[in-house]
């Protein structure tokens, strides 16, 4: 059935799963992406702090074991904890350093592209691994410095699966919620069109219609049309019913006459000619009176 209820249900409904199709994809992305982003930032600023402080301590022409005290106070105190999930190391030429926390842990985070991609790594303890890898201009003494830090984002992952499961639930149900919403606002929306109908049967038997004032601007000609419809019927009823009483009250003279003629015949000695004349009389007596009184069953519904 061609149905302009169904079909604007049916597109609408398209509609809301197309967006909720986006928005999970929306969600399985951008939230990692964001969070990541800012762990990447800083990353990126440890390592402009350390090469900066590499730089120092090599300006300042202080030995080895002074230039790894001066690399780990700049990291801070989250890269001294073992397996803490912040770790970086520092190579100058041939020279490493590492930080406090991979002490326990075989970690080769200068391995790779070293031009600030991010990259994942696996960790130890279960731990997963973003890492930062970068290459900063040489040395005063001419070597070669790249700086590699990673951050341990298991325990973000895991928060943004929990929130991503929690988004596409309520996201689910609020598109249950819309579709039933939607539903309930195209029906009363169309509700006038079923009053049309339901008027249109009214005025097959007879009766009068009348609209509620606050129909949708977009039904109102329409229902306009068949009260205007209805007003028309009813003075067309009304005339007709009309006509046929002054039909009724002017065959009454006629009508007379002709008994008067009948008992004329009979007093004449015609009983024959006057009980012809009768019987006719009294067919168009019951014609005019059924006609009358479909004419005033017909005009009294829409009166």
């Amino acid at each position: 059935m061609n149905s302009i209820r169904r079909r604007l249900s049916l597109t609408l409904a398209l509609v809301l799963l197309a967006a909720g199709v986006l928005l999970a994809f929306a969600l399985r992305d951008f939230p990692r992406r964001m969070v990541e982003e800012h762990v990447l930032a800083r990353l990126d600023h440890d390592a402009d702090l350390l090469y900066v402080h590499l730089l120092d301590a090599l300006a300042r022409h202080e030995g080895e074991a002074a230039l790894e005290t001066s690399l780990l106070a700049a990291a801070g105190p989250g890269y001294d904890l073992p397996l803490s999930g912040h770790y970086f190391v520092v190579r100058l030429g041939e020279r490493q350093w590492r930080s406090r926390s991979t002490w326990d842990a075989d970690l080769d985070l200068l391995v790779g592209r070293e031009d600030g991609t991010p990259r994942r790594l696996a960790g130890p303890a279960g731990q997963t691994l973003l890492v930062l890898a970068k290459g900063f201009p040489n040395s005063v003494d001419g070597r070669p410095v790249s700086i590699a830090l990673a951050e341990d984002v298991a325990a973000i992952d895991a928060a943004i699966a929990a929130f991503r499961a929690q988004a596409l639930t309520v996201l689910g149900l609020a598109l249950l919620v819309l579709l039933v919403l939607q539903r309930r606002v195209l029906v009363r929306g169309l509700a006038p069109l079923d009053e049309a109908v339901e008027a249109c049967r009214r005025l097959e038997r007879g009766e009068a219609v009348q609209f509620e004032a606050d129909a949708p601007v977009e039904v109102r000609p329409l229902l306009a049309a068949v009260e205007r419809l209805s007003r028309h019927q009813a003075q067309r009823l009304g005339r007709i019913r009309h006509a046929a009483g002054n039909l009724s009250h002017a065959l009454k003279t006629p009508l007379a006459v002709l008994g008067q003629s009948a008992d004329a015949l009979a007093a004449r000695g015609d009983a024959e000619g006057a009980d012809a004349i009768r019987a006719q009389l009294e067919t168009m007596r019951a014609t005019i009176e059924r006609e009358l009184r479909r004419a005033r069953l017909a005009g009294g519904g829409a009166g």
